[in-house]
């Protein structure tokens, strides 16, 4: 990367070199070819150099398809853990990420592109994954055993193409499953087995998003979903699945959600289109997005918010447009911070807890992964 140290800028060459020892091969990504005498530069080296200059720590390989989703947790013992899968049908885990290691392991028995994750925890604090595929199913996964899905939701009508975990009331766990018809199920889970509680209906168009949050005073949860008919959906998921209210505004398909607390602990919500907007939206008062945010030059496939280096609440957003933007979600005005580097969609993101970088220091890590079947992570000096 390049660090500034009054007018001159020192490149970090060490992490150059240990990029180039792990790049995909040649089948993989096309920046490089190989010869008799090594790597051969070519033209397209420009984005790797560009995205060194905008702090990459790491460039993870695996994935022999599109990256199209990506969940992260805190281990047990302290260590970030980055989930990742996609259009090739796997499910992979990533630890000590920062290194640029291969998949700490490979999870298969979906039959189709996987577009959803999420990572909670059972009442007994162990962890579990849920994958949902263009398959219609939801795999279920114990991401410390290496083992085959230990549970599979297969009682979906069409594609799963949004997951939220969250808690209800009464401290039970719930999963929403957003599906291509226009509905979320929601299951109620129970240890390692679930039981379908109700179906939210309304929406005229393929869920593309979902997203949670608890309510500022009774604290009971609420979730919103986003779709292909341009609204946003704010549901009471613990009463038979009422409709509270509907968000409108996007001119396309909502393609991305994330709820965040202001500074003032009120809940707030971001919402991606896939006309390169980005809204921010009070979601308990509803009525018109509190901000826009412009910037993008093409759809907005996912949206994460993060404590900054200065305890700042801010969003990153991923776009078709090949880049990630950080920005300060309570400021009007253009992005912080432009990451590049990606040679196609930018599809997944992920925060990773307690995030520590190649020098030992502690400062956020956000992971992308993209359609050019990378995923890079990135350290966050805003």
């Amino acid at each position: 990367h390049l660090a500034a140290t009054g007018s001159e800028s020192v490149v970090d060459t060490s992490l150059l070199e240990g990029l180039l020892t792990k790049l995909p091969s040649a089948d993989g990504i096309e920046d490089f070819e190989a010869d008799e005498e090594g790597l051969l530069f070519t033209s397209t080296l420009l984005p790797l150099l560009v995205a060194l200059s905008s702090g990459l720590e790491a460039l993870l390989s695996g994935h022999t398809h599109w990256v199209m989703t990506l969940a992260a947790y805190e281990a047990d013992d302290g260590c970030p853990v980055l989930v990742s899968a996609g259009a090739d049908e796997t499910v992979r885990i990533w630890r000590n990420v920062q290194e640029g290691n291969g998949p700490w392991c490979t999870l298969e028995g979906h039959s189709d592109h996987v577009r959803a994750l999420a990572a909670y925890r059972l009442a007994d604090g162990r962890r579990r994954i849920a994958s949902g595929s263009s398959d219609s199913t939801v795999c279920i996964w114990d991401p410390e055993s290496k083992g085959d899905a230990i549970a599979v939701l297969a009682s979906h009508a069409d594609w799963v193409r949004a997951l939220a975990a969250f808690t209800a009331s009464d401290g039970s766990a719930l999963l929403a499953c957003g599906l291509a018809d226009g509905s979320v199920k929601v299951w109620i889970v129970e240890g390692d087995e679930f039981v379908e509680s109700h179906t939210l209906t309304g929406h005229d168009g393929m869920v593309m998003a979902l997203a949670s949050y608890a309510t500022s005073s009774s604290g009971a949860p609420r979730v919103i979903s986003g779709s292909a008919d341009r609204s946003l959906r704010i549901w009471d998921a613990e009463r038979g699945g009422m409709a509270l209210r509907t968000l409108q505004g996007h001119r396309h398909w909502v393609t991305a959600l994330e709820s965040f607390p202001s500074s003032e602990n009120q809940p707030l919500l971001a919402s991606g289109c896939a006309d390169a907007s980005i809204f921010i939206w009070d979601p308990e008062v509803g009525g018109h997005p509190v901000r826009r945010l412009m910037g993008h030059k093409d759809w907005v496939c996912e949206l994460v918010s993060f404590l900054g280096a200065d305890r700042r609440r801010l969003l990153a957003s991923a776009s078709a447009d090949r880049t990630v933007q950080i920005w300060d979600p309570a400021l009007d005005g253009p992005s912080l911070l432009l990451l590049e580097g990606h040679a196609h969609w930018v599809r997944g993101l992920a925060v990773l807890p307690g995030g520590v970088g190649r020098n030992g220091e502690g400062r956020p890590l956000l992971a992308s992964g993209s359609d050019d079947r990378t995923i890079r992570i990135w350290h966050m000096d805003v």
